[in-house]
Order: structure tokens, then C-alpha cells, then sequence
């Protein structure tokens, strides 16, 4: 049988399995749909669900009921994925720990699935239990997202326990990245040999690590003056508005400030008619540097927001930067006004993404970080605009 007559027939069989599959999966899961529209939740997948924008408490009782009477790990990943959503983090996190606890050390990879979802919706409230998670080593692997949660925690615990847990190979990565998070002075020693590891992703996060480290402690400095601290969370600025705003276009003009520095940008953005159908909105942004203004600073605070490893300077021919975005908040929440930020969702070159909002009233914007593996691309597209 020649090659052309036989990849019709193997793709004809892919697709007969995953209708299998997905006759399989809705079967199972009829009597779950069948909770969730007698409680008013009409979506025909979970995924579904999940990304649709609205807050569907009343899913998660039913949600949790049902999670642990699934021996299909699928149908278990699935429900864990619509169960972590950080707003229901105080239903979800003790029922998600016992989870982890209660499910075998074994190879299936669920185990990991459990702790990723813990990650997403954990806070301080957790911090024993997760800390305890994470420094019992017969979790191995599975507890690696728990691990890389504790970056996230001011707690000199945390710290100490990270920096034992470089001498377990299993959690190595997230160690390293969760000890960048935390720009620790005291790991950077026992970080640096990391730089020559046999493995290049270990090699890339002990670069990113140090590079986080020594941006927030520069050498020779205290790293505690106001002058020299970069500030952790989101990069805040001063926006106010260049002209009227309208329903398809608004433009701001920007201001990051700080006690030596102050770089000023514009924000221009055009919006999409809105789809009948769709309750967000989308669009078009451009930013571009405006004036006279040093843009050093405004670049180390979105670095350290970004999780960036590479170290860049403004640039002395600026291009604008474009991107795509979309609005997060439904037409609903715009109308009523129940948040005062207009949250968006940016992407550079189809890709980059980014999170940023715009309070109005406020004369306020924060950019901030969707995901640390597109910090690089995007620091090295500011500075090519800044």
C-alpha cells in the first residue's frame, strides 16, 4: 500500500478514537452536566466553562462531590482544571490537598496534575501544609508546581526549605526558579555552579535566577535604598487621557516615575465592534515613547515583573510596539462599572502575552506577568519602544 492510500486511513482511525473518547467522556460525565444545569450552569464542557468569563460558584460543590468518585484520570484533570480558578481558592484548597495526600506516589502523573492545580489557587492560608508537602521528598516530582509555589512566599521557611531542596534532582528546576522569585542573596552561591549543569533548561533557570537576584541586589549595593530596591508586583504607572475616548478608540498618555527617573509613553488603543455573541472585546495597542525621558528604571521594574534573565537598555532608535488584546471584563461588568480596572490580556507577534489594566479613575495602569517563559521576548520588545 503506498504512502498517500495509507495516511487517509490512519487519520480516518485517529479521528473514530477520539469520537470513541469523547462519546466515552460525556457518557461518563452526563449525570455531573445534569447537577450543574439544575443548578443554573449551562456549558457543554467544562473547558468550556472555564475560560467562559463568568464566576460559577455555585459549580463548585458539585464539582468537588464528584472529583473523587472518577477512576478515569482524564475526567479527574478536567474537573481539576474548572476547580482552579484563584476566586474559589477558599473552597477548593483544603479539599485539594487531601487529594494530593491521599493519592499513591505512582508514575500516572495525576499526582503532579493535583499539585499544579494547588499552585494556582494556594495562599498564605495553606503555607504549613504546602511547606510540608514540599519538604517530604517520597512526593518526588509530583510536588515540583508546590514547590515553585513557595517562590511566592515572603517566609524565611520558605527560603531555607527551597535551598535544601537543590540537593534533590526531581524538583531541581522549580527549586531554582522559585529561589529567583524569591531573589535570595543566600542561594545565589549554591545557584552559580548550576551555570555549567549537563542539562541546557537547568543552565537557563540558574541564568534567570541569578540575573533576578542581582538586578534586586545589585553588587556592591545594600540593596535595601530606595534609590537602588526594584520594587516586586506589578509595574505601576500614572495614566491620564490624550483627548475624548470613545467606544472604538482611546489614547493615554503614561508616567513611570521614580526618585531619579521618569519615562513617559503613549498607549494607543482601538478596539473592535463587539460580536453580538462574544461578552469581551478585542483589539489593537501601540506603544510608543513619548518625549524626552529615561526609561532604565521603567525597564528593571518590568524585568523583575516579567521574570526577564536578560538585561537590556532603552533603546536609541525606538520603534512602536504593537499588540493584540482582548478585554477580560464582560460587556456586563464594563456597564455596571463593579471594577474600576479594565483588565486585558496583551499579545506581542501572537505570542508574548502580557496582563494590562487601566483604572481610569484612578489616573492608574499596571502591567504584570502572565507567564515567566515569554519574559525575555517581551522585555527586549519594550526596550526596542522605550
Amino acid at each position: 500500500m503506498r504512502k498517500n492510500e495509507i495516511e487517509p486511513l490512519v487519520s480516518e482511525l485517529i479521528e473514530r478514537r477520539l469520537q470513541e473518547n469523547r462519546a466515552q467522556y460525556d457518557l461518563a460525565m452526563s449525570p455531573v452536566f445534569a447537577e450543574l444545569r439544575a443548578a443554573g450552569i449551562n456549558h457543554a464542557t467544562l473547558a468550556g466553562l472555564r475560560t467562559s468569563g463568568i464566576r460559577y460558584d455555585a459549580a463548585i460543590p458539585i464539582l468537588l462531590k464528584w472529583l473523587p468518585l472518577f477512576p478515569e484520570l482524564n475526567i479527574r484533570r478536567s474537573i481539576l482544571s474548572a476547580l482552579s480558578v484563584p476566586w474559589a481558592r477558599t473552597a477548593v484548597i483544603q479539599p485539594l490537598i487531601r487529594e494530593f495526600l491521599t493519592w499513591p506516589n505512582n508514575d500516572d502523573g495525576y499526582k503532579w496534575s493535583v499539585g499544579n492545580a494547588i499552585e494556582l489557587v494556594a495562599d498564605q492560608s495553606a503555607f504549613e501544609q504546602l511547606l510540608a508537602i514540599a519538604g517530604d521528598r517520597s512526593n518526588g516530582y509530583s510536588r515540583a508546581m508546590i514547590v515553585l509555589w513557595l517562590g511566592k512566599v515572603k517566609d524565611l521557611r520558605a527560603e531555607a526549605m527551597l535551598i535544601e531542596s537543590l540537593s534533590d534532582p526531581s524538583v531541581l528546576y522549580c527549586t531554582v526558579e522559585a529561589l529567583g522569585k524569591l531573589k535570595s542573596v543566600k542561594a545565589r552561591p549554591l545557584i552559580e555552579p548550576l551555570l555549567h549543569h549537563h542539562d541546557s533548561e537547568i543552565r537557563r533557570v540558574a541564568r534567570k535566577a541569578i540575573a533576578k537576584i542581582d538586578r534586586a541586589h545589585p553588587p556592591g549595593s545594600l540593596g535595601d535604598s530606595e534609590a537602588d530596591a526594584v520594587p516586586d508586583g506589578p509595574v505601576l504607572f500614572a495614566i491620564q487621557p490624550d483627548g475624548a475616548a470613545t467606544a472604538d478608540a482611546q489614547t493615554w498618555l503614561c508616567t513611570h516615575s521614580t526618585i531619579s527617573r521618569t519615562a513617559r509613553f503613549r498607549l494607543e488603543l482601538a478596539f473592535k465592534p463587539r460580536l453580538e455573541l462574544s461578552p469581551f472585546a478585542a483589539g489593537t495597542g501601540w506603544l510608543l515613547a513619548e518625549g524626552d525621558g529615561d526609561a532604565s528604571a521603567l525597564l528593571s521594574a518590568l524585568a523583575n515583573e516579567l521574570e526577564a534573565g536578560v538585561s537590556v537598555g532603552p533603546a536609541a532608535r525606538k520603534r512602536p510596539l504593537k499588540f493584540d488584546l482582548v478585554v477580560l471584563n464582560t460587556r456586563e461588568a464594563l456597564d455596571e462599572r463593579t471594577d474600576p480596572w479594565i483588565r486585558m490580556k496583551a499579545s506581542v507577534n501572537d505570542r508574548l502575552e502580557f496582563y494590562l489594566d487601566l483604572n481610569p479613575s484612578a489616573g492608574t495602569g499596571a502591567i504584570h506577568i502572565k507567564d515567566e517563559e515569554y519574559g525575555d521576548g517581551l522585555l527586549k520588545a519594550f526596550a526596542r519602544a522605550l
